[in-house]
C-alpha cells in the first residue's frame, strides 16, 4: 500500500510487539517513565505508557496518571519524566471506599526506599 501505510497504526508505536501489562502486576515496584502518548477510547483520552524497566510491555492509564500525563506534556516536561522513579499503589477512596491505583514519584532511589 505504500504511502497510506502509515495511516494504519491503531495505537502508538512502542506498542508494537509488546505485550499489554496491568498495573496491578507492578505495585511497589520503581519504575522509569521512558514514553507516553493518548488513545482517545470510548469515555475520551487516556494515557498509554512504556517504563524502561518492562521494555517488552505496554500498561494503560488509569483517569489519575492520565491526567498527570497530560499536565507533563503540557508544560514540556517529557523529558525530565524519565529521571523520575515512580511507584504505585492500592488505595481506597476516603468517601466511596473504592480501591483504585495511585502513584507517588521519586526524585532518587533513596528517597524511594526511605518513604
Amino acid at each position: 500500500m505504500g504511502y497510506f501505510d502509515k495511516f494504519k497504526s491503531k495505537g502508538i508505536p512502542f506498542m508494537d510487539g509488546k505485550t499489554k501489562g496491568d498495573l496491578s502486576d507492578i505495585v511497589n515496584q520503581p519504575l522509569h517513565i521512558d514514553d507516553f502518548g493518548f488513545i482517545n477510547g470510548a469515555n475520551g483520552e487516556y494515557a498509554v505508557v512504556h517504563f524502561a524497566e518492562k521494555r517488552d510491555m505496554f500498561y494503560f492509564g488509569n483517569a489519575i496518571l492520565t491526567e498527570m500525563l497530560q499536565e507533563v506534556r503540557k508544560d514540556g516536561k517529557e523529558k525530565e519524566l524519565s529521571d523520575i522513579i515512580i511507584c504505585f499503589d492500592k488505595r481506597t477512596a476516603k468517601e466511596t471506599k473504592r480501591e483504585y491505583m495511585g502513584f507517588d514519584l521519586f526524585d532518587s532511589m533513596d528517597e524511594f526506599d526511605a518513604r
